[in-house]
């Protein structure tokens, strides 16, 4: 082999070339750690709450690291969806120095056991909600598992009140698994174990009938009966 010329001088092409490859790498990690390629600005967009821009701010702050080409995206990504109320996170970089961060929150159709919310897939989501919002939504109360089969029995049984201009307040399900309605004027609605939609459509035939002229009195109509269902008055 080592008279061999032309091989000899294939393998010192091959040794420099490989040389020059690590140089050019070594140059360009250096190239990109230099100040002029780090992230001097982070956009945040999406309508979140006023706790989640708190939160992301600190998280940027305490966890992100990395320059304009060294910082891991996907990472990042992980870290802004672990955050409680986010529900997904989208980023890209922008040249030359800013990181823009899209964020989806987790929306609250109804309030949860006083400890947070319920989202819209169902989820339970364990944070505030303050304000006007707080004051809109229903509530719902119940074991953690139930927490899907009630979203999706209020979904249908809105619809339903609203032929009748009725509206949900709050939904218990007890842990024997006995569903409560209470409207928006205090009535409470019982359904009991099973049929609750077909006793709630009861109700809603015959709501001119079982609320009455004076429906400021009744305190609960219990809808498990057969063929109608009994009144229970306030004091």
């Amino acid at each position: 082999m080592w008279n061999n010329i032309n091989l000899l001088n294939r393998m010192t092409q091959y040794l420099l070339f490989v040389a020059g490859m690590g140089l050019v790498m070594g140059v360009c990690t250096k190239i990109a750690q230099l100040e002029i390629f780090s992230i001097k600005e982070i956009v945040i967009t999406g309508d979140i709450n006023r706790d989640t821009k708190q939160n992301l701010e600190n998280v940027i702050r305490e966890r992100v690291r990395g320059g304009f080409f060294t910082i891991d995206l996907d990472e990042t990504k992980s870290i802004f969806e672990s955050l409680t109320r986010v529900k997904m996170a989208h980023i890209r970089r922008k040249w030359p120095t800013t990181l823009q961060v899209e964020i989806i929150e987790h929306r609250p159709v109804a309030l949860w056991n006083d400890i947070g919310f319920v989202s819209r897939q169902g989820n339970i989501v364990v944070a505030s909600v303050e304000g006007l919002l707080a004051n809109k939504l229903p509530a719902f109360r119940g074991p953690n598992h139930a927490a899907k089969d009630i979203l999706s029995f209020y979904l249908r049984a809105k619809y339903l009140l609203y032929q009748v201009e009725q509206e949900i307040a709050r939904i218990t399900v007890d842990s024997r698994y006995a569903w409560e309605v209470t409207l928006q004027n205090d009535i409470v609605l019982r359904l009991g174990k099973e049929r609750q939609e077909m006793r709630l459509a009861r109700f809603v035939n015959f709501s001119k009938y079982a609320l009455g002229d004076f429906p400021e009195k009744i305190h609960y109509l219990d809808m498990r009966y057969e063929d109608g269902f009994a009144i229970g008055v306030k004091g």
